[in-house]
């Protein structure tokens, strides 16, 4: 049965390759000649032989994508993956549910991210936008939480970033009580600074709760006819038109 399985993989998407994994996931490429004619196309590929296309959780998968692409592709290659064009909506960064927001203002036509003033409430600024930014680290053990304000300007991506590699994430808030907590923590700037809440209108196939970005110069694109993302081999993120053909696509599969 699996002889039968990877010919049958093998006629209908002549290079195939399954090379990087996670801890909980194993990340494979599907390449296809003539090219995926769009996102759909490539998903129904991957959920017919994987889980769905992939969802990008942080910058050390984004790299473990990037290594697969480059093991099989040429160097200009860019590949679906799970990112499309939604409604906004909001996401902590790591994942937790959204039951809580102090937020104020809106978005408009382009993401935006939370960042908290000194009364509590929280501001709505683009993402791209320089600041202090609150870090959480959680203890392992029992499970409690400690609060870093970082006191340098970055932009919320590189804000989380510097938090995942130093800590554990960006702040996220469940409650009000929290909430005063973390404006505490934060009295000793007077400046805004980011929290963990990501504000777009992005959403991943399957359902996933990834806040992690890495869009390219000038992206994402605002326009509604670019309602899906490539992965360009160095690693940045574009938006295509639903139309747009690509020779591979990046797929995901659970581990048992």
């Amino acid at each position: 049965m699996a002889t039968i399985l990877i010919f049958l993989l093998l006629v209908l998407f002549p290079d195939f390759s399954s090379a990087e994994q996670s801890p909980l996931r194993t990340f494979h490429l599907i390449e296809k000649n003539p090219e995926f004619k769009n996102q759909s196309e490539a998903r129904a590929a991957c959920r017919e032989n994987y889980t769905d296309l992939v969802t990008v959780c942080s910058e050390e998968e984004n790299t473990a994508l990037i290594n697969l692409i480059n093991t099989r592709l040429p160097a200009d290659s860019k590949v679906l993956f799970g990112l499309q064009r939604s409604q906004f909506s909001s996401k902590w960064s790591n994942g937790d549910e959204v039951t809580f927001s102090a937020l104020t203002g809106s978005c408009g036509l382009k993401p935006c991210c939370a960042a908290m003033k000194t009364d509590a409430s929280w501001e709505s600024p683009l993402c791209t936008e320089r600041r202090n930014f609150m870090c959480y680290k959680q203890d392992q053990t029992d499970l409690t939480f400690s609060y870093h304000l970082i006191t340098e300007n970055k932009t919320w991506y590189e804000a989380q970033s510097y938090c995942r590699k130093n800590y554990t994430d960006l702040v996220s808030i469940r409650d009000q009580e929290q909430n005063e907590a973390v404006k505490i923590a934060g009295m000793k700037t007077s400046d805004f600074f980011w929290i963990g809440l990501l504000r777009d209108d992005w959403e991943w196939t399957d359902g996933g709760r990834s806040a992690y970005r890495n869009w390219g110069d000038c992206q994402p694109r605002s326009s509604t006819l670019s309602n899906f993302t490539q992965l360009k081999v160095n690693g940045k993120w574009e938006t295509v038109p639903c139309s747009n053909n690509a020779p591979a696509a990046l797929c995901y599969n659970s581990k048992s």
